[in-house]
């Protein structure tokens, strides 16, 4: 039962995360990538710091403070400016389909540092869920751009760091717990992204936001910030970090049936076929190992 709840709270996390992309969107040409980020887990610890000192976890021990405090700025600062500087270079469409990767280099790196055995099933799993993504992004992934190559493979680079998370996160987020742990890494990451946001001049553009803008930004740090990243963390401390990974295959679909809701953006047969292919995958991933 508790693998189960993990899976489908990194399910949960990924469409979560996914519904947050279209406020992201809406809100990117009067905001920079830095400022939103800020905003996204501003709102974020400020939501999730005081519940964690109500609920009764453990918080990290003075010995693993260094480490969680790492892992926190490569979660929120390294991974999201990595996957920002990208975009500079490469399309969304390429950019998700990349991330979709995430299964295959979770379970190479997992599989070498011997903390989870490679199983034929779920490398097939990690790949029928790769087409299913890019199926689902089909007309995007042919408009490339001259370098985007480069975008690609910083966006490759990035999924390796992530992967490495999933991995090294685990055991301290188990001694501790999942809601006590990502609220301080978040709080630690906070100082670092509005420095760079406030050198940036971005967050003298929020007193000019208008109502709409406001609601959709306390949509992306409430829905994409506390509760998505909380619930990716809930999904790390109860599964395996490969069947943690599957779920993030779940993201790029979400965000294409959020943007066709809110934005208008068509539904095409690939997006549904696309849907079907992850979800088949997540059916073979989450199957129980043979002993």
């Amino acid at each position: 039962m508790s693998e189960l709840l993990g899976i489908a709270a990194g399910v949960g996390s990924a469409v979560f995360g996914g519904t947050a992309i279209t406020g992201i969107r809406y809100l990117a040409p009067s905001t920079d990538p830095f400022t939103l980020a800020a905003i996204r887990f501003g709102i974020g610890v400020l939501v999730l710091f005081p519940i964690a000192c109500l609920k009764l976890e453990r918080w990290p021990s003075l010995r693993d403070l260094p480490v969680v405090a790492l892992l926190g700025i490569l979660f929120f600062v390294l991974f999201p400016v990595i996957l920002n500087q990208a975009l500079v270079f490469t399309t969304a469409g390429r950019a998700a389909l990349t991330l979709a990767t995430l299964p295959l280099l979770t379970m190479a790196v997992a599989a070498m540092l011997r903390v989870e055995r490679f199983t034929w099933r779920k490398a097939a799993a990690a790949l029928i869920a790769l087409g299913g993504v890019a199926i689902a992004l089909w007309g995007g992934l042919a408009q490339a751009p001259p370098d985007s190559w480069l975008g690609d493979l910083m966006m490759l680079g990035g999924t390796l760091f992530l992967a490495c998370y999933n991995i090294w996160s685990r055991r301290f987020i188990v001694r501790s717990g999942p809601l006590r742990f990502t609220s301080l890494g978040m709080a630690v990451s906070m100082p670092i992204l509005f420095l760079i946001a406030w050198l940036n001049g971005g967050l003298a553009g929020l007193a000019d936001y208008t109502g709409t803008q406001a609601l959709v930004a306390l949509y992306v740090g409430l829905v994409g910030g506390a509760l998505a990243y909380w619930l990716w963390a809930e999904a790390i401390a109860r599964t395996t970090p490969t069947r943690v990974a599957m779920a993030i295959t779940t993201n790029a679909v979400a965000a294409g049936v959020a943007g066709a809701v809110a934005l208008g953006e068509p539904i095409g047969w690939s997006l549904l076929l696309g849907v079907a292919a992850v979800a088949a995958a997540l059916a073979l991933a989450t199957r129980p190992d043979r002993r």
